[in-house]
């Protein structure tokens, strides 16, 4: 009898590294004399399979594919490394009305790709926010919220050598300096946005913009409308 068929028992697993689990196919003609069975992984470095011993090498997203004769089926697998402590630098602060301060978040081991989620128990006396939004006085991968390491980004990444692959390009709301402190529909511009200000506008500088005394450029799209970027310091450059 010949094969008419095959399926995965799942088709979406999480792992953790280091992690196994085994996958079972169901035929769909179980008298079929050809189950010979192939299988692969779309990324090795994340994920590895031997004859559906599915194995977690490092955190990202990939599929496992199976085949049989003319058939084939997929499962999803994702690779995680659980948190197994959180602590914060401060466990008190006093605040007067108004005053903010940032609080740092150690999580352990430091390559887990669970995020750390921030609330108030009582908004009406303090407020938290979620993100990289406040100024820091160090601003290295040791305090970045999003990965200790170029090539353990946890956000706001599309390369699985970078770490966990998400494949955001755009900042969350809570993300997004601009949304936080100034609401509404404020955000900051992507990078095609600012490539699109950058090639196809053009930049004039002025010392007084609308006789505000302000300084920095006007940038007119070819459309005519236009935005005023304020300087926002200044460059010292020493010829040695």
């Amino acid at each position: 009898m010949e094969l008419t068929g095959i399926a995965l028992n799942e088709h979406e697993i999480t792992l953790e590294k280091g992690g196994n689990k085994v996958l079972e196919v169901q035929f769909t003609s179980e008298n079929a004399t050809n189950k010979l069975l192939t299988w692969a992984s779309s990324n090795t470095s994340i994920v590895t399979v031997t004859d559906g011993i599915v194995v977690g090498v490092a955190p990202g997203s990939t599929e496992i594919i199976v085949k049989s004769g003319n058939f084939t089926d997929k499962c999803r697998v994702t690779v995680v490394i659980s948190a197994t402590t959180l602590d914060l630098d401060q466990t008190e602060l006093s605040l007067s009305p108004g005053e903010t301060a940032t609080l740092k978040a150690t999580v352990l081991p430091e390559d887990s790709t669970d995020e750390v989620e921030w609330s108030s128990s009582d908004e009406a006396i303090a407020t938290v926010k979620d993100g990289e939004v406040e100024p820091k006085e160090d601003y290295s991968w040791s305090t970045y919220k999003w990965g200790t390491s170029s090539s353990n980004l946890t956000k706001y990444n599309t390369l699985s050598s970078n770490g966990t692959v998400d494949n955001k390009t755009v900042l969350d709301p809570e993300d997004d300096v601009a949304r936080v402190k100034l609401g509404g529909s404020w955000r900051l511009p992507t990078d095609a946005e600012w490539t699109n200000l950058i090639e196809k506008c053009t930049w004039v500088w002025t010392d007084n913009y609308n006789g505000t005394g302000v300084s920095g450029r006007i940038v007119t799209a070819t459309n005519g409308n236009s935005i005023f970027l304020p300087a926002a310091g200044s460059l010292l450059a020493v010829m040695a």
